[in-house]
């Protein structure tokens, strides 16, 4: 008998699979910073305990059949500028790293795992993961619009939607924009310790101000800014990245111009305008053509660190749900994952999506506060 704890009261066991994302698991380097400078990294000590005791006791659930990991698992972008960033490898070979990559492996070994990469770990290949994690399943790069699918349901990331974190083809290994953003706002992070510089609320300030060709420069700009960087700033390299070299704030600012262009382009014009409106973290808006073309009816992503739950009505088609996996970083107070149950309701198959959570762990080491953090939404 296990002892760890079953759910909460009303909790209906049932065969199902799970969705866990935005864990962002790094090596442990930016937890204990010099004197003077702040925490950077986003997978806590806390939120690494939280984490272990969740995967054991998914492992320890008979009725859990499937585990999917959408995206953002590890994390080699939240490193100052000033330093050169360990590698993917350290990375999951860390000490820090190393509680996670086991109760992982030990969940792979009583049931299936899919590893969809996301943008903060977009450099993760298969390669990579066969050393580490060597019964997982490797979902498809990050690179691409790599998913999850199952009947008509879609899982992933979310970050392929979005302007600044999608694989860029005009560049060596597809990196993103947003791996230089994160660099510098993780200098931030370090060097004042608010943790408050982000992205969407840039893109959200400026974007009525500038072309949309110029917003990536913005964001550099105004990061910069807040970070007391400039052009001139140097960013030095992982050498799993770019093999190691060295550029600048200008430099970047300059590989990518025309950005919004480069979308448009391969993409069309409204997944270019729905990309600005990932940047602003509403990866709802991008589901709705899934939807619309008929072929997916329920959709779950990770990527904005926000969980929740819809239920949309579409003519013709039916009821479509879109839910979100939320995040385990960031010492974020509930760190929430989506439970997938198939059934029938009057002959017809359906698909019951529920955003679980926890808040903590007790001191032998299982989940506390297991709740269900909003109604399950059902896909039909």
């Amino acid at each position: 008998m296990s002892d760890v704890p079953e759910g909460p009261v009303g909790y209906v066991v049932e065969p199902c699979r799970i969705f866990i994302s935005d864990t962002h698991v790094s090596g442990g380097i930016g937890l204990d910073p010099d004197p003077g400078k702040f925490p950077y990294e986003w997978c806590t000590r806390t939120d690494m305990a939280r984490l272990v005791a969740f995967l054991k006791w998914v492992a320890s659930r008979g009725e859990v059949q499937e585990l999917v990991l959408l995206g953002d698992v590890f994390d080699n972008w939240t490193f100052p500028v000033d330093m050169k960033p360990p590698t993917l490898d350290w990375i999951i070979s860390s000490d820090h790293a190393k509680p996670f990559v086991n109760a992982v492996n030990a969940v792979a070994e009583v049931m299936p795992v899919i590893y969809m990469p996301g943008n903060h770990d977009i450099t993760m290949t298969p390669q990579i993961l066969s050393v580490w994690m060597p019964k997982v399943v490797f979902g498809g790069p990050g690179t691409e619009d790599s998913f999850f699918a199952s009947s008509r349901l879609r899982g992933e990331h979310g970050h392929a939607h979005a302007l600044f974190c999608s694989g860029d083809p005009a560049h060596d290994e597809g990196l993103p924009l947003g791996y230089f953003i994160s660099r510098l706002a993780s200098t931030a992070d370090r060097d004042t310790g608010g943790h408050n510089i982000t992205r969407q609320e840039i893109v959200r300030d400026i974007l009525d101000a500038v072309e949309k060709d110029d917003l990536g420069r913005g964001v550099l700009d105004a990061i910069c800014s807040r970070a007391g960087l400039c052009d001139d700033t140097v960013i030095a390299m992982p050498d799993d990245i770019w093999n190691g070299t060295t550029l600048t704030v200008g430099d970047v600012g300059h590989l990518y111009a025309g950005l919004f262009t480069q979308w448009e382009k391969r993409h069309g014009v409204v997944a270019a305008v729905l990309a600005i409106t990932a940047e602003l973290n509403e990866l709802e808006a991008c589901a709705m053509p899934m939807f619309a073309r008929g072929g997916t009816n329920a959709v779950i992503m990770g990527h904005t660190h926000r969980a929740m739950a819809h239920e949309h009505a579409i003519p013709f088609l039916g009821t479509s749900a879109y839910v979100n996996a939320g995040c385990w970083s960031n010492n974020t107070p509930t760190a929430t994952w989506v439970e997938q149950v198939k059934d029938e309701e009057d002959g017809r198959k359906r698909t019951s999506l529920k955003v679980m959570g926890c808040s903590g762990v007790d001191d032998d080491g299982n989940l506390l506060g297991i709740s269900q953090v909003f109604p399950t939404v059902v896909a039909k």
